[in-house]
């Protein structure tokens, strides 16, 4: 990735390193430099004011002069003190100390273009001194007044590559500093690499992952209490979620597709076997009687299908009002009569109370019970019974469907609620089930703000439970 953050952390990084360079070597430098020159001016001045005021004046005293020869030697002293250069002009501009010179090599010495008021507003200049000095110095000036007239003027010189030095001195301290922050910034670049950067290279990985349809690729999780690591965590749910719905569809459209096939061979097959005379006349009545089956089969496997579709795209819409369970109960047995007499099938039926009020959607609610009952009876043996019951506990009715059939294998259990799903032992036993009743079940009493359990043993028999509130107390049959 040509312009990917990295690199633009990176080139902003060592940007900023390269301005923070020149800032110190030439603005800090400058700033540096100025106050050294300065406070270096102040401390000159001082001293030029206290030789013009006490020094010079005892050189002028009449009474007590001190000798020119005295005067010399003082200032010398004061220059090497101070490590500067001590120059005094007559009122004339002519050199009578020089520090650095020796009586006698600067009488004949003058300044030409000395003015006491060049330096304007500051106390100091910059110069070689109107080239009396052979390099450039910083100078101060203090006029030397005796007897209320001037008589001369004290100036104090000292050499300007000092003051670079010191200048260059502080400077270092400068570099140091910015050095240090360089380097603290550049461990921090590194924590941020390591700890934002990475996770989201880690993130982008994924998301190309899951555009290749890798969907089972997983996110690294660095840091799971940070914003990053809750993204993550996000992101591998979300992608997780979508994989196991395309793995629902995949097999949606798998068993759609079986159990679709099945019922249409069946139909085909034996159509074309009666258009091509295969099947004799008087046998072709038992063979539509089939043809009928399977397109009941295949009508009923639709209604389910377009239900559950109903179901989650716009919910379970519910019309909630009271009716009596034991007559849902009863009326919806009434419609298995036929196949349970063929099979020898009786219901044992147990009301705790003669007539029991609820809570419900009736329609859907009468789903849920022929659902039920169905499946009850598609896995009970021959000459078996079913017991159904509907018991008031509390503020709510409990109702159960329990068959003697061939039971649900433990492990199974958790997955009788899935589309389309039959365990081992169902297939050879149910024929014709679509897989959807239960899903069905459970959507419907879920939308009731209520769960359904199974209890189950393999040869024993399975029941299903579940409730729905009371409207109020029933009564003693």
């Amino acid at each position: 990735m040509k312009n990917g953050l990295l690199s633009k952390m990176l080139f902003g990084y060592f940007a900023v390193g390269v301005i923070g360079f020149f800032l110190v070597t030439f603005l800090s430098y400058r700033i540096n430099y100025n106050a050294c020159v300065n406070e270096k001016a102040d401390e000159m001045y001082d001293m030029a004011q206290e030789i013009s005021n006490d020094t010079m004046m005892s050189f002028y005293n009449t009474r007590n002069p001190i000798s020119q020869e005295e005067l010399d030697k003082e200032l010398k002293l004061v220059a090497e003190y101070t490590d500067t250069r001590i120059i005094i002009l007559n009122k004339d501009f002519n050199v009578i100390i020089d520090t650095d010179k020796n009586l006698g090599e600067y009488n004949a010495a003058f300044i030409y273009d000395f003015d006491p008021l060049e330096n304007g507003n500051k106390i100091y200049q910059i110069g070689d001194f109107d080239g009396y000095i052979d390099k450039d110095v910083v100078s101060v000036k203090s006029i030397i007044n005796y007897g209320f007239s001037v008589r001369g003027y004290v100036t104090v010189h000292y050499d300007k590559a000092k003051l670079e030095s010191a200048a260059n001195r502080r400077n270092d301290v400068s570099y140091i500093t910015y050095a240090f922050v360089f380097l603290l910034s550049f461990i921090i670049l590194l924590i941020f690499v390591l700890d934002v950067y990475r996770p989201i290279k880690n993130v982008l990985k994924a998301t190309r992952e899951y555009e290749k349809g890798n969907l089972k690729h997983k996110i690294p999780i660095i840091d799971p209490d940070d914003e990053i690591g809750a993204l993550s965590t996000s992101i591998n749910y979300v992608a997780n979620e979508i994989d196991e719905i395309e793995d629902f569809q995949r097999k949606f459209i798998a068993n759609v597709s079986h159990d679709f096939r099945s019922p249409l061979t069946s139909i085909k097959g034996y159509v074309e076997a009666m258009k091509d005379g295969v099947i004799p006349v008087e046998q072709q009545e038992k063979y539509f009687n089939i043809v009928i089956s399977e397109t009941e089969r295949l009508e009923k496997l639709t209604k389910s299908m377009l239900s559950l579709n109903d179901m989650n795209t716009r919910g379970v819409h519910l019309s909630i009002k009271e009716f009596s369970i034991n007559d849902v109960i009863k009326q919806t047995i009434e419609t298995f009569e036929g196949i349970c007499k063929g099979k020898n099938i009786n219901f044992d039926l147990t009301f705790s109370s003669k007539e029991l009020l609820v809570k419900g959607d009736v329609d859907k609610i009468c789903q849920v019970v022929y659902n039920l009952v169905d499946n009850a009876i598609k896995f009970s043996n021959n000459d078996s019974k079913i017991y159904i019951s509907a018991v008031e506990k509390g503020d709510k009715v409990f109702v159960s469907v329990k068959d003697t059939g061939i039971g649900i294998p433990k492990e199974a259990i958790p997955k009788i609620w899935d589309r389309f799903y039959k365990s081992d032992l169902s297939r050879g036993k149910d024929k014709k089930g679509t897989g959807l009743g239960l899903c069905i079940v459970k959507e419907i009493i879920q939308a009731h703000n209520s769960n359904i359990d199974v209890i189950s043993t393999v040869g024993v028999g399975t029941e299903f439970v579940f409730s729905l509130p009371l409207v109020n107390g029933g009564q003693d049959e």
